[in-house]
């Protein structure tokens, strides 16, 4: 879990129906074998995922679904611009 602050995950791929899941009090992020950053508002506010390469699959608190590709960002609550993020 993910209360507040940031999360930044570089993993292998990983074997079908395993991966990494990050909770924010916002919403859900999962990833099967990519690099992805999670920020979480310390008022729990908003969080968002930013995907550095690979994809994530993020789940808002409202149940909204989102797969976000590489270097694509998604917003779970109201959030400020996290932008477009390229290493």
């Amino acid at each position: 879990d993910l209360a507040h602050g940031e999360l930044v995950a570089d993993l292998e791929r990983q074997r079908p129906g395993a991966g990494f899941t990050v909770h924010t009090p916002r919403g859900t992020v999962r990833a099967i074998g990519t690099r992805f950053v999670v920020t979480a508002a310390a008022d729990q506010s908003w969080a968002a995922v930013r995907v550095q390469h690979g994809k994530v699959r993020a789940t808002d608190d409202a149940g909204h679904v989102r797969d976000v590709e590489r270097f694509g960002a998604w917003h779970l609550g109201a959030a400020p611009d996290v932008g477009d993020h390229r290493d």
